[in-house]
C-alpha cells in the first residue's frame, strides 16, 4: 500500500500559504489523483499496489466531496484506508474530561455523508477506518496522561464512530 498525501505547494512553506486543505480527497486534490489530472491513484495501481491510507478524510471542519476520489479508487481497484483527522485531540475542548464521543460521532457523520456511503453501504474502495493516528502525539492524550483517561479516550471516539 501507499500512505497518499500530496504536496500542492512549491516551497516547503506553501509559498507563504496553506495548502488548499489536509483533506487529500476532496476535490481540492482533484488534479493530483484524478485521470484528468495527474492521475496519482492510476500511478499508484500501476506501481502493484492495492491499498492507499488517507490521513485526514473524517474530522475537519470544511466539507468535501470524497465521492469522485473513492469512485475512481473503485474504479482501479484500490482499497482505501480513510483516517480520521486525529490533530482534533490537540483542543482539550473537543474530548471533554477525555470524552471523545460527541466530536468522533460528528466526524463520522460528516465523513459518511461527504461520500465515503454509497445509501446505506459504505463505499465499495472505503476498506478500513483508522480511528486515531499516533493518538500520544497530542495534547488530550500526552505522555503524561493516565491509562485510564487514554482509554477512556479512544473507547468514547470507537463509540462515537459506531453510534
Amino acid at each position: 500500500g501507499i500512505s497518499y498525501q500530496p504536496w500542492p505547494c512549491t516551497s516547503v512553506d506553501c509559498d507563504g500559504g496553506y495548502p488548499p486543505s489536509l483533506d487529500v480527497a476532496s476535490n481540492l486534490y482533484s488534479p493530483f489523483w484524478s485521470s484528468d489530472g495527474r492521475d496519482d491513484l492510476g500511478t499508484v495501481r500501476s506501481l502493484g499496489a492495492n491499498t492507499v491510507r488517507l490521513h485526514h478524510s473524517f474530522g475537519l471542519k470544511e466539507g468535501a466531496n470524497h465521492r469522485p476520489f473513492l469512485d475512481r479508487a473503485a474504479e482501479l481497484n484500490l482499497n482505501i484506508i480513510a483516517g480520521f483527522h486525529t490533530e482534533s485531540l490537540n483542543d482539550p475542548s473537543l474530548c471533554p474530561d477525555f470524552d471523545c464521543f460527541e466530536t468522533w460521532k460528528a466526524a463520522a457523520m460528516k465523513g459518511f455523508g461527504e461520500g465515503f456511503t454509497s445509501g446505506p453501504e459504505y463505499n465499495v474502495a472505503l476498506s478500513t477506518l483508522v480511528l486515531m493516528s499516533e493518538p500520544e502525539n497530542t495534547e488530550v492524550l500526552r505522555s503524561d496522561v493516565s491509562g485510564h483517561q487514554r482509554m477512556k479516550a479512544v473507547l468514547s471516539a470507537l463509540d462515537g464512530l459506531l453510534e
